[in-house]
């Protein structure tokens, strides 16, 4: 007897898709079917937190901030600032109110992250990289290690050994309010994308695992 391990690797994915689409689906109409235990549930839940991201305009159009809870995807092309913009947010969010973040590296190592926050802290880059010399960048990275003790609940996890299963199971042992930064989608490990066929396909079930991470409750 001969096995397609092909079409047995396809029929596996598409049943984790549709799996996950029925579950979202059945949720969907739990909550429009029963409006008045909606709306019940709804009176008793605290206004949730929002995140302010630092852009006027932006926190204007979106009532103050990212709501917490919420799986919040921004797109742009290479080169177009959005590592920037994850890392300008996580250092305002960990380091200045406070909440738990894990940053999920994966465009970058770790190493390259932290530089970036250590500049945000006022830190030059040429001392974090050494060039300065050795004696420069030991200082720094101390200085660094001191100011993040302000940030006792930021963690950076480097792409390359976390899959996005291990970063939301990181993110669960923190104290709420809880991040996960993901940069990027397309690159990110993903235990459930792993037997996808194509790369578009990949992308899609790192989808459905970043919606089902924040329908979990982790959030």
């Amino acid at each position: 007897m001969t096995i397609d391990l092909d079409a047995v690797r396809k029929a596996r994915v598409q049943a984790v898709k549709d799996q996950a689409e029925a579950r979202a689906k059945l949720i969907a109409i739990e909550r429009v079917s029963r409006p008045a235990e909606l709306a019940r549930a709804l009176a008793s839940r605290s206004s949730p937190m929002r995140l302010a991201t630092g852009l006027a305009t932006l926190d204007k159009c979106i009532r103050g901030g990212l709501p917490i809870g919420r799986r919040v995807i921004w797109p742009g092309a290479s080169g177009a600032g959005t590592t920037t913009l994850a890392v300008q947010w996580v250092h305002a969010w960990a380091l200045e109110l406070g909440a738990s973040v894990v940053l999920l590296a994966a465009d970058q190592d770790a190493e390259d992250a932290l530089v970036r926050l250590g500049e945000r802290e006022g830190l030059a880059r040429d001392d974090l990289e050494g060039l300065a010399g050795d004696e420069p960048r030991r200082l720094a990275w101390l200085e660094l290690e001191a100011r993040f003790a302000r940030a006792p609940h930021l963690r950076v996890l480097d792409g390359e050994d976390a899959h996005l299963e291990d970063a939301a199971a990181v993110l669960a042992t923190l104290p709420r309010p809880r991040v996960l930064v993901v940069d990027s989608r397309q690159t990110v490990r993903c235990r459930a994308a792993e037997e996808a066929s194509s790369r578009r396909e990949a992308i899609d079930l790192v989808g459905v695992e970043v919606r089902a991470i924040a329908r979990s409750g982790v959030l």
